[in-house]
């Protein structure tokens, strides 16, 4: 693979950051370029540098298992730290991402001018509230990593919109104003990323390289920040192979920027009852696995209420008394829902051990009844 070095250019949609990518293998159906669009206003936040592009490809060669020559200087920190990276990604899942060799024509110098905002990957979902109100001005006693902007991404994941829908804009519109309100800046990027992804990643391995992409999209934005948040999913007490891992995340910095694995501090329903007292979140709380749902009427951005991170939410949500308070949840959370959810084992001990703490013998029967049903599940999957 070869990563060329990436231009500036912009026309009647914005601003175009765009690299030209070569791969040794023949036939692969995927694009000339790696681009990222942003709004025109944005200018002094772009950078022209190729470590965001490096970031965002290197799963994908690894994937391949084609070395990498990368056609404009890099960042010495990054070079340095995508050693271990590959090492960590390697020795987690040998067979889905293999060790390349990164070729580097020249190393970058670093100006000595640092950016001063902080900012963060934003979805709307559980851990990105998390992150964002641990961070706020109002909670973080330390200046510099107080959150002043948010990143939305449009364009790696279910959340993409490149034909320009409008959901993606829709959403955009309702976190920004509500953002706004917390002193926090919401930004956005679309890119064409996905299509380097998808044809050459294992499914399995999408979910466990999703930090690169993040952290690329703030690197090709690294004119702005000098700090940015990767929200994490799990608990140092239950920490296990993952895309995105304290132990990995920060190799994805460079001299300006740092990349922070963030939440690691508290489980997922320790996440939950913080945000469920932040009356905002409640009112904007989007977990669910499908693309968002618009209530027209309300302007509500609900969920689905049925897929396994809908219902493991919504029961932790009931036993904290303000699921009725979440309007991003309109349907009710039934007994049945319950037992028949895909729910998955630790988040099923999670909300367990919330229900015991809290004295909700009700729910800690619907879950053990849950428990003795999957077991059955699984036996009869087995059996087939």
């Amino acid at each position: 693979m070869i990563i060329h070095p990436p231009r500036i250019s912009e026309d009647k949609d914005g601003l175009l950051v765009a690299a030209r990518v070569d791969f040794e293998r023949q036939g692969l159906n995927v694009p000339d370029e790696l681009w990222y669009r942003f709004p025109s206003e944005y200018i002094d936040y772009v950078s022209e540098g190729i470590d965001g592009f490096l970031v965002a490809l290197l799963p994908s060669a690894m994937a391949l298992g084609e070395n990498i020559t990368v056609e404009a200087p890099v960042s010495q920190r990054l070079a340095f730290g995508l050693r271990d990276y590959q090492n960590i990604q390697n020795a987690w899942w040998p067979d889905e991402f293999n060790m390349v060799d990164i070729e580097y024509r020249d190393f970058r110098k670093p100006d000595g001018v640092k950016p001063k905002a902080v900012g963060s990957s934003f979805s709307g979902g559980v851990d990105a509230f998390y992150t964002l109100w641990q961070h706020l001005a109002r909670n973080e006693e330390i200046p510099s990593a107080q959150i002043t902007h948010c990143l939305m991404i449009n364009g790696f994941d279910k959340d993409t919109d490149l034909n320009k829908a409008g959901w993606f804009q829709k959403m955009y519109d309702r976190y920004a104003h509500h953002l706004k309100g917390l002193g926090v800046e919401l930004l956005t990027v679309m890119n064409n990323l996905r299509f380097f992804r998808v044809p050459l990643i294992k499914p399995q391995g999408l979910s466990h390289s999703h930090a690169a992409p993040l952290a690329a999209s703030a690197l090709i934005m690294g004119r702005l920040w000098n700090r940015f948040y990767i929200p994490g999913s799990s608990s140092y007490e239950s920490l296990m192979p993952e895309g995105s891992h304290p132990m990995s995340d920060h190799l994805l910095s460079t001299e300006e920027l740092s990349v922070v694995h963030d939440g690691a501090n508290a489980s997922r329903t320790e996440k939950i009852e913080q945000v469920s007292r932040f009356s905002e979140a409640r009112e904007y709380l989007r977990v669910c696995i499908g693309k968002p749902i618009f209530n027209v009427q309300s302007g509500v951005i609900e969920n689905c209420c049925r897929c396994t991170k809908c219902v493991e939410t919504m029961i932790a949500l009931e036993l904290l008394d303000v699921l009725h308070e979440s309007p991003t949840f309109p349907r009710p959370l039934s007994r049945e829902r319950i037992w028949n959810a895909s729910m998955r084992r630790w988040r099923y001990h999670e909300n367990l051990q919330l229900a015991r703490r809290l004295g909700r013998r009700d729910v800690m029967i619907d879950l053990r009844y849950w428990s003795m049903l999957e077991r059955q599940r699984e036996r009869q999957r087995a059996e087939t």
